[in-house]
């Protein structure tokens, strides 16, 4: 359901963020409240662009990789919320991520949200 893109590589290079792409990572990693904290968006979750890419999705068009980075109680999602809950309602158990190094700055995750 999800795939690489150039242009979010392209992104995070250019800000000098280090990243592993990996293909298949339970949403049990992820941190409980993923749907709640969703700092780039006043309101977590878009019905709209979860029911956009839900349609996608099941028409087999997959969507970019989402960004996260791991913190205390798993990952936490700095990009592509609407997409994991896409990809959750669609009865995906996994996705696939850029994971961003533990190092990343502060600033950095706040450019990437």
């Amino acid at each position: 359901m999800f795939t690489t893109d150039s242009r979010t590589e392209n992104y995070l290079t250019q800000q000098g963020v280090k990243y592993e792409y990996e293909d298949a990572i339970p949403y049990t990693e992820l941190h409980e409240h993923w749907k709640s904290n969703n700092l780039g968006r006043n309101q977590p979750i878009d019905a709209d662009a979860v029911l956009d890419y839900g349609v996608r999705m099941e028409g087999k068009s997959p969507a970019p990789a989402v960004i996260v980075i791991q913190g205390p109680g798993g990952y936490l999602v700095l990009d592509g919320v609407q997409r994991l809950c896409a990809a959750d309602s669609c009865g995906s158990t996994s996705f696939a991520a850029y994971v961003l190094s533990p190092r990343t700055s502060l600033k950095n995750q706040h450019l990437i949200r």
